[in-house]
């Protein structure tokens, strides 16, 4: 809370009227939430310099606000000992009432600061710095301003200065350091920029590299090294520093890679619709033909099943025959082989137990379908294939 700004001395502006302990007569009292605030951070850091430094304020302070919570409360709260602080069976109760105090208390300065505050900011920035900006910045600030919505974009650095002219984005956070020249041009847009660290780059080598033992490392030095990046038209950090190396390992990413999908739309009296074709005994959940979606592991399943497993749930909750039913018979095997392994199918269970047996016999769809199976003896006809292109 102290490292908020201003907040201590808000909190100090509000006060909880209270009486206080019979022992020492029922006296009235003014607590002050800067008393409760000092004891919390005491209990929280076990000591009491623990908790001035934590508050920033003199140990004094934080003594005297503990000296007179104790009067006002009539106990201690503390027993002191040669390790420091520790809470009193009177001071473990305080310190859980003291906390939800504070968090009342938070509570009402962020609803008055927030009173008809609302809108929305878009923010873009490298994908690394977003994933640090979301927790660490985005996270906290949307919990003190819930009414104002903040969409995070991954940006690559080449483009940021794109996003800001096109107002896609109004708020950018980038490296400027790079060659893009995104700080001249953004203020050439009339933009501000407001500097937030100084990035160090630093290279890594293993102690038993010949250049480990150096202090510094000159240009030359970096001219017997290689360096390794991905091979991303974007990855402007890397191309940077490239020319200063004696060559360069590109290492390949998502987009250098082809996938290759096979297809063999064989047929036998078997199975005349194909050998690598969803076969008979499934077709009551996939009949069609599957695709590039399949290959990639995901489930595209037919429009029908959706009325269709709304109408076999109510048919199974009730009893219903399902061999009557001209649409729900396809489905009768099906039901009479899982329904012994649960037991008991109710409302409560039967949405989970039909989509965990759907995603079974999907996953016997793609087995049927593999054209080289996951097996020792499909990857070696996988390699005979391979070897004969």
């Amino acid at each position: 809370m102290a490292e908020e700004p201003g907040y201590c001395c808000a909190l100090e502006r509000l006060r909880l009227s209270w009486y206080g302990n019979a022992i020492a007569g029922t006296e009235r009292g003014n607590m002050r939430l800067e008393q409760l605030e000092y004891f919390v951070a005491a209990a929280e850091a076990g000591s009491i310099s623990g908790a001035a430094q934590r508050l920033k304020v003199s140990q004094p302070a934080v003594s005297a606000a503990l000296k007179s919570l104790e009067e006002e409360l009539g106990g201690r709260l503390f027993s002191r000992g040669n390790q420091g602080i520790s809470l009193t069976p009177l001071g473990r109760l305080t310190c859980d009432d003291a906390r939800k105090m504070l968090e009342l208390a938070r509570g009402m300065l962020v609803r008055g600061r927030n009173a008809g505050v609302q809108g929305a900011a878009q923010v873009c920035a490298q994908p690394l710095l977003s994933f640090h900006l979301t927790g660490n910045i985005i996270v906290p600030f949307r919990e003190l301003h819930p009414n104002i919505d903040v969409f995070m974009r991954n940006v690559p650095n080449a483009d940021i200065v794109a996003e800001l002219k096109s107002g896609r984005c109004g708020i950018a956070v980038t490296l400027v350091a790079l060659g893009l020249k995104i700080k001249e041009q953004s203020l050439g847009m009339g933009c501000g920029v407001v500097p937030l660290y100084t990035d160090v780059r630093r290279m890594f080598i293993g102690a038993g590299h010949p250049l480990a033992a150096r202090e510094k490392l000159t240009p030359e030095d970096l001219q017997s090294l290689r360096i390794a990046y991905y091979s991303h038209g974007a990855d402007t950090v890397s191309r940077l520093y490239a020319p200063y190396f004696g060559g360069e390992y590109r290492l390949a990413n998502r987009e250098d890679i082809l996938d290759l999908v096979l297809r063999n739309n064989i047929t036998t009296e078997e199975y005349p619709l194909g050998v690598y074709h969803p076969h008979q005994e499934l077709h009551h959940i996939k009949k069609e033909n599957i695709g590039l979606i399949e290959v990639m592991g995901l489930a595209v399943l037919p429009a029908r099943l959706k009325e269709e497993m709304a109408r076999l749930k109510e048919a199974i909750l009730t009893g219903a025959d399902l061999r009557s039913d001209q649409v729900l018979a396809k489905h009768a095997d099906w039901v009479e082989e899982f329904s012994p392994k649960y037991g008991k199918i109710d409302a409560s269970n039967i949405d989970g137990i039909i989509e965990k047996e759907i995603g079974l016999v999907f996953m016997e769809v793609l087995e049927d379908a593999g054209v080289y199976k996951r097996t020792p003896e499909g990857q070696a006809a996988f390699d005979r294939f391979l070897q004969s292109l």
